[in-house]
């Protein structure tokens, strides 16, 4: 019982948490219309180059 408790303070809880959070930030974010934008661009282009590098480097692997 103790370790399922842990289970779900430690997993689950703090993944509530962080949507929470998340979910506050981007509605801040949107508020703030101008950075939101060039924040999500700036995310966009790091996430691009971070999943095109990750294929390059699968590519390079096989």
């Amino acid at each position: 019982m103790e370790r399922h408790r842990q289970l779900i303070s430690s997993g689950v809880y703090s993944t509530e948490i962080f949507n929470l959070r998340l979910f506050h930030w981007m509605s801040y974010l949107s508020q703030r219309q101008t950075l939101g934008s060039s924040i999500r661009s700036f995310y966009l282009e790091i996430w691009t180059l971070w999943s095109a590098t990750s294929a390059a480097e699968m590519v390079h692997i096989y």
